[in-house]
């Protein structure tokens, strides 16, 4: 019987397969910027006895950032960590303070656990408020945004002068001045504090030549478009010519400028586009403002405000 040899390169394009199989066939971790991953997730399920949704973006560095929020209370809370090249993460909560000042929402927990794929996150949550500690499964959702399409919903609220629509689904919070705030149910939007659509109504009595960033100087409005808003009395190098328009027989005022991003429970992060409109109605004004929400959307919000009955505040 013939003897038969394996030739050596075959041999060696073997074991190179061979040696090869366990890295090829381990997936990279599902959350690296600039690498196979995304670098950016959504994710929705339940940590500890709430149920949430978040958002994590990463970077090159391996480094974390994001927040999630309570379904029921629509509370946020800022994520700040670390992910590992195994793919386990180690994530700080940062809670921003109560509406009316008096301390933080909760307290400062931490996540620890592993990012998975597909993408699910798993892991534990500790020290946070009492009853909240607990597992953690969280499981990846399609991205989200502010672009308001689906069906649309009227809001009339008892003691505020006007109604409007906005998307069903979102949130309407109100503050202690009574004003209202129209909030996205996109955790990457919620992360930050004083986002959403805000709408608050005056006695236009009482603000004859001035509301919000608008300013009526020697018989024309001016819109201030530095981040820290102001007045155009007189108009300075930031101010710019309000565009004016009608609205069924309403006058509309429109100004874009840029506002101070901050993040819930953290420090300033930097710039972002805020939108503004005032309506003037008969006996009150309408002062609506947008950040990180959909240019179409607040948009809308202002084409469908109406007076009520109620009288102005």
């Amino acid at each position: 019987m013939a003897n038969r040899t394996v030739p050596v390169a075959v041999l060696f394009a073997a074991s190179l397969l061979f040696f090869s199989l366990p890295a090829f066939a381990q997936q990279p971790c599902p959350l690296q910027a600039g690498k196979v991953g995304d670098a950016e997730i959504w994710l929705e399920g339940t940590v500890g006895n709430l149920q949430v949704r978040a958002y994590l973006s990463g970077d090159p560095d391996h480094n974390l950032e994001g927040g999630f929020y309570d379904l029921k209370s629509w509370t946020p809370v800022s994520l700040t960590g670390t992910l590992s090249g195994n793919c386990d993460f180690h994530l700080m909560e940062a809670h921003g303070s109560k509406p009316d000042g008096s301390g933080p929402t909760g307290a400062d927990g931490f996540w620890d656990g592993r990012l998975g794929n597909p993408a699910t996150l798993e892991g534990t949550r500790q020290n946070p408020s009492p009853g909240e500690a607990g597992p953690i499964l969280l499981r990846r959702i399609v991205p989200m945004n502010c672009d308001g399409k689906g069906n649309w919903i009227r809001m009339t609220r008892p003691g505020f002068p006007v109604s409007f629509e906005y998307p069903e689904g979102w949130r309407i919070d109100e503050s202690p001045e009574k004003d209202l705030r129209v909030v996205c149910p996109d955790p990457r939007v919620m992360q930050y504090d004083d986002v959403g659509v805000l709408i608050q109504s005056m006695d236009a009595a009482n603000n004859s030549n001035e509301s919000g960033r608008f300013t009526r100087y020697q018989g024309t409005w001016w819109f201030a478009g530095t981040e820290s808003g102001g007045s155009c009395d007189p108009p300075g190098v930031l101010c710019a010519r309000a565009r004016v328009s009608n609205l069924g027989g309403v006058t509309v005022l429109y100004g874009r400028g840029s506002t101070r991003l901050y993040a819930v429970g953290k420090s300033y992060q930097g710039q972002t586009e805020e939108e503004d409109y005032l309506l003037l109605l008969p006996n009150h004004w309408v002062n609506i403002s947008s950040v990180m929400v959909g240019e179409s959307v607040t948009n809308r919000i202002a084409r469908t405000i109406r007076p009520t009955a109620v009288a102005p505040r």
